[in-house]
């Protein structure tokens, strides 16, 4: 049985693209994290505001913040991402968005967590936060993830709901980790890495628990995409047909499913 670090170094990612309003909150959530053994590998897709500039001065404070910074922006976080992994030392891998910040024992409590399993998701609840840090309420996925658990497997279940938020994810540190970099699938790129991970073996932990404050504002992309992430859901499925990974039956009955869900999300955005 392979045996899991005492104290293993856990490589957290976030993507930067003109960041700078919320920058030092994300960052300072990661310094005054109860666990430190960790690197922050920050990312820079070719912002054009102040997040340089905040990028670089919190590297020269903290040895364990290292900066990659890109003149051009990619159009997406999947990019970033990748890049950062490429040079990421940790045995954990933590994704975080540059809007997003997290409770000081996030970490901690989650490496607690880990055991002699390889593949395996670790996640939590949120909170919601606006631009200002007023709270929102909570961003729960347990609940209707363990609903679903009584009529689904975990494979059927990912695909038809993406029960993790991106910036409470832990992971371990695999080549399999990988983003896909395609614009078709931006704003879900995330949903359709967790059902690469599922079909592979990988399982799901949620901390039942909000351990991030996920950000609301009118800047964050996926706030610009809502619906276009409903709509990109059915590019995904097409993806996963014409690859062979589900069969007709299954892509027409999501396709649905599907549908439902971008009906009720006109119909609710109408109130």
């Amino acid at each position: 049985m392979k045996q899991v670090s005492i104290n293993p170094l856990i490589s957290i990612i976030v993507p930067i693209y003109n960041s700078d309003s919320f920058l030092d909150q994300t960052i300072n959530s990661v310094i005054s994290q109860t666990y430190s053994q960790w690197e922050l590998i920050l990312v820079n897709n070719g912002s054009t505001d102040g997040s340089k500039f905040l990028m670089d001065s919190y590297e020269k404070k903290d040895r364990r913040i290292k900066c990659i910074h890109f003149e051009k922006n990619s159009g997406g976080p999947a990019f970033p991402r990748n890049e950062g992994m490429k040079i990421a030392k940790g045995e954990y891998i933590a994704f975080l968005d540059s809007d997003d910040f997290w409770e000081k024992e996030k970490l901690e409590k989650q490496i607690s967590q880990t055991d002699s399993k390889t593949k395996l998701i670790i996640s939590s609840e949120a909170f919601m936060v606006d631009e200002h840090n007023n709270n929102l309420g909570e961003l729960k996925k347990s609940n209707f993830f363990k609903r679903l658990k009584k009529f689904f497997d975990f494979k059927n279940i990912f695909l038809i709901y993406n029960p993790i938020i991106l910036s409470t994810s832990l992971v371990k540190n695999s080549p399999v980790l990988k983003f896909k970099e395609n614009e078709n699938l931006q704003s879900i790129e995330d949903w359709s890495l967790w059902i690469d991970l599922v079909s592979m073996g990988y399982e799901l932990k949620i901390i039942d628990t909000p351990l991030c404050s996920y950000r609301v504002h009118k800047d964050s992309l996926s706030n610009k995409n809502n619906e276009n992430q409903y709509r990109k859901g059915y590019v995904l499925y097409k993806n996963l047909y014409l690859e062979g990974r589900i069969k007709t039956f299954k892509y027409y009955f999501l396709i649905m499913i599907q549908s439902l869900r971008l009906v009720r999300f006109k119909f609710l955005r109408r109130k």
